[in-house]
C-alpha cells in the first residue's frame, strides 16, 4: 500500500493518498465554503433597493453614487427592505470579480419580480445603511436572488457583508 508524504508535524497522520486527498480537500472546500456561504442579515441590518428616477422629483430622495460621483434619485418607498432578505454573501463571478449574491424571501421574490416585470432602461439602488452599494441596469425581471458587482462591492464587499450579518 502507498502512503503520502508524512505530514504529522501538523497533526495528519500517515495515511493512503486517496484518504489525504479527501481530507485535504473538505479542509479546503470547507474553510472556503464557509467563507462564502450565504448568511442572513442581522435583525439591526439596514438594506434597501429602490428604484432610480432619471429626475428629481418630490417623491425622490437624492443620494450620491459613490462609483460614479455623481446623484441619484431613489423613488420612494424602497421596492424591497431587509424583511425581504433571506441571504446574501459574497462571492465572485469570476477570479478577481467580487459581487455581492442577494438571495431574497418568497414575498421579497414576489416584490422584486413585480417591480421589475418590465424593465427596459430600470435601474435599481442597493442602500445599505445610507451607501449605495452598487446602482444596476436591469437588462430582464428579477425574482428571486440576483448578483451585483460595483467598485464599492470590489473594494468594502467583505466589510459590507460583516456589517449587515453581525448582530
Amino acid at each position: 500500500m502507498k502512503y503520502a508524504l508524512n505530514l504529522n508535524v501538523v497533526g495528519i497522520a500517515l495515511m493512503p493518498r486517496w484518504r489525504l486527498a479527501c481530507v485535504m480537500l473538505l479542509l479546503v472546500g470547507g474553510c472556503n465554503g464557509a467563507k462564502s456561504a450565504p448568511k442572513p442579515l442581522a435583525k439591526t441590518a439596514t438594506f434597501d433597493v429602490y428604484v432610480v428616477s432619471p429626475v428629481e422629483t418630490p417623491s425622490t430622495q437624492r443620494i450620491m453614487d459613490p462609483d460614479r460621483r455623481t446623484p441619484l434619485f431613489l423613488l420612494t418607498p424602497a421596492i424591497l427592505s431587509a424583511a425581504d432578505v433571506a441571504t446574501i454573501q459574497r462571492s465572485e463571478d469570476t477570479p478577481g470579480t467580487p459581487m455581492l449574491t442577494v438571495n431574497l424571501t418568497p414575498a421579497g421574490a414576489r416584490k422584486l419580480a413585480a417591480a421589475t416585470a418590465n424593465p427596459a432602461g430600470m435601474q435599481l439602488a442597493l442602500v445599505a445603511k445610507g451607501t449605495v452599494l452598487a446602482a444596476p441596469k436591469v437588462t430582464s425581471p428579477l425574482s428571486a436572488s440576483f448578483q451585483v458587482s460595483s467598485q464599492e462591492i470590489a473594494t468594502h464587499g467583505e466589510q459590507w457583508v460583516e456589517t449587515l450579518i453581525k448582530n
